[in-house]
């Protein structure tokens, strides 16, 4: 057994006495500390069990003797000058004159002027012959760290009782440590290989690279765990909680602080609820009923503002992973899906985690933040984006290319800006979802609740709707190429009518159910056009400016906001352009052209800006302006 004395405080320029060894067999003293000298320039002296080669003359202000045996621990008595106080961590009240110590106390002398910090630790040669149960549970109620130690094939650890121990280079090999309790523990450096942990509590643990491997960990509790401040060169070095091929069903992680790797584990019902997961990785682990309900992901470098809503800067790629393992880049492209099923990610933070490559079902995403997150060839099944409590998933900024919504509940989700190239949603319910400046380009909408949902400024390029509730929708200033409503155009002969009378009596029909469009710039529903200006507009025969400068002409009491008076003003007595490109609607020139309506107009009153926008309007018959 090694023991030491650390000395402070550390601006005292005090040397520090060598640790020395003595047997865990030991029965009897091991040392005598004195402190003696001028008070406020104390000489400390550590002396062991053999005499002094002489005795100091000076003044005594301290000395205790300290004993060891295996039945009662350390035990000490003690001499202190009635003029200073001594007192230790472990008792609140002055020093008595005997008593017990722990391998880890603190010996204060005059409230800290001077602290003498007591350290124990044991490693395999004290082990030895000792039953390995009496040998940790001793170490653990005397304070001793245990150090560079390996049990294997260790039986009878079942509850074992192992509170506020220090585990340093430990290994735990084909060993039953069910319902054991490592309580308010250290661990650093330490394995648990093929071992039986059922129920095991880990509470209030602090973690350094710990492992677990091919453990079962069923039921176990590790609320409140931390793992120690990460930085860079701990994550270049591997130092995280690991478990691989482990058996965490039932585990709790409630409230724990951990930066973490979780690899071909069983996570099924496993709690992380108000969990801290820093740059965490789950690689092709087992979610069913998994719950992360308040938990945030982050990642190094990425900071949180108060509100924790919003991550204000990255530094560092995204670490924080979940799902199948990746490849690669040489052996192509993904094939296997990892499977979230019945999983609760409500409330959490998650901006800028990796959810990419996986099957999505039955599971809760109500109130999440998934700013700039990867839900790359993702599919969602019967998932819900917006739930009982009636607050929406924030997923602007998202990469959601190649991914399929299937049944889901995405009403009010806030998509600003997110890439959706080749996105499938299918039989989903997306009332006032918002996908302003979005991509969505050759995506599919199909029978969907569209309702008040906002496209404006969004890139519509190739977007297949067929089916959906488009009531109220929003679509000012898209990008339309190629837009595909499943247009069927009834034209209504006449005689003798020419071609722009001829235009004004078609009467258009889609796959698509819509009672108006809403074409206001704010989205406030003071511009709304019918369902057949709406077609006319889609399939290229009118453009926007020509139908609201006709509902101008009629009255329309809708029309109030200055911004829609000025455009029909401007817009002259006919704006019909017949140009009809591949991509229909008569405002796109290119099917990936840049920007369909150009900018606003401006207000009446102006001669010279409106003739030069008159001018404009001549030149290109590309744009048009709202």
């Amino acid at each position: 057994m090694i023991i030491s004395f650390a000395i402070g405080p550390r601006e005292r320029n005090i040397s520090l006495p060598e640790a020395f060894d003595i047997s865990y067999e030991h029965k009897g003293c091991i040392c005598t500390v004195m402190v003696y000298g001028d008070i406020n320039n104390p000489q400390v002296l550590v002396v062991p069990p053999t005499p002094l080669p002489a005795i100091p003359i000076s003044r005594y202000w301290f000395f205790m003797n300290i004993s060891w045996s295996k039945l009662d621990g350390f035990e000490f008595n003690h001499y202190s000058d009635p003029e200073i106080s001594v007192s230790l961590n472990s008792t609140v009240d002055t020093l008595p004159t005997i008593g017990t110590l722990r391998g880890t106390d603190k010996i204060q002398i005059n409230k800290g002027f001077l602290t003498l910090t007591f350290k124990a630790e044991v490693n395999q040669t004290d082990l030895g012959d000792n039953d390995p149960r009496i040998f940790l549970e001793k170490c653990s109620e005397s304070g001793i760290k245990v150090a560079y130690i390996e049990f294997d094939g260790v039986s009878n650890l079942y509850k074992l009782n192992c509170q506020n121990c220090q585990l340093y280079n430990v290994k735990f090999i084909n060993s039953e440590l069910s319902l054991a309790s490592f309580n308010g523990s250290k661990f650093t450096h330490v394995q648990f290989i093929n071992s039986t942990m059922e129920f095991a509590n880990f509470t209030n643990c602090q973690l350094s690279k710990v492992e677990f491997m091919q453990a079962r960990l069923r039921e176990s509790v590790f609320d409140n765990s931390r793992t120690l401040n990460y930085n860079k060169s701990r994550l270049e070095n591997n130092e995280y909680l690991s478990f691989l091929n482990c058996d965490l069903s039932y585990c709790s992680f409630l409230k724990t602080r951990i930066y973490s790797k979780f690899e071909d584990s069983n996570l099924e019902n496993t709690n992380f609820s108000e969990s801290h997961l820093i740059d965490c990785i789950f690689y092709d682990c087992a979610f069913d009923k998994t719950i992360f309900t308040k938990s945030r992901f982050t990642t190094l470098g990425v900071q949180i503002d108060k509100s924790q809503k919003q991550n204000t800067s990255v530094t560092e790629s995204i670490t924080c992973r979940i799902g199948s393992k990746p490849v690669l880049p040489t052996q192509g492209k993904v094939e296997k899906k990892g499977t979230i099923s019945n999983c609760k990610f409500d409330n959490a933070l998650m901006n800028y985690v990796d959810l990419s490559n996986n099957v999505i079902i039955d599971t809760d995403f109500e109130a999440t933040y998934l700013l700039k997150a990867k839900l790359y060839n993702c599919e969602f099944i019967r998932t819900t984006f917006n739930g009982k409590t009636l607050k929406s998933a924030d997923i602007s900024d998202t990469n959601l290319c190649f991914s399929i919504f299937n049944q889901c509940n995405l009403n009010e989700v806030r998509l600003h800006r997110a890439r959706m190239i080749e996105t499938r949603i299918e039989k989903s319910d997306l009332v006032k979802a918002n996908f302003s400046n979005a991509t969505l380009r050759n995506s599919s909408l199909i029978e969907s609740n569209l309702t008040g949902v906002d496209f404006r400024y969004a890139d519509l390029t190739l977007l297949t709707l067929d089916k959906c509730h488009l009531n109220c929708a929003k679509f000012f200033q898209t990008q339309r190429g190629g837009l595909n409503l499943n247009i069927v155009i009834n034209e209504v002969q006449h005689q003798n009518k020419s071609d722009k009378q001829a235009q004004n009596n078609r009467v258009y029909q889609t796959s698509c159910f819509i009672d108006c469009i809403d074409w206001s710039p704010k989205g406030d529903g003071e511009i709304q056009i019918d369902k057949n200006s709406f077609l006319s507009i889609v399939n290229g025969d009118k453009s926007a400016v020509a139908v609201i400068s006709n509902l101008s002409k009629e009255g329309a009491q809708f029309i109030l906001n200055t911004y829609a008076t000025a455009n029909s003003q401007s817009a002259g007595n006919d704006l019909i352009d017949g140009s009809v490109n591949i991509g229909r609607d008569v405002n796109n020139s290119e099917i990936l052209g840049a920007s369909i309506e150009t900018e606003q107009v401006p207000e009446p009153g102006d001669d010279k800006s409106s003739e030069s926008q008159d001018s404009s309007s001549d030149q290109s018959s590309n744009q048009e302006d709202e």
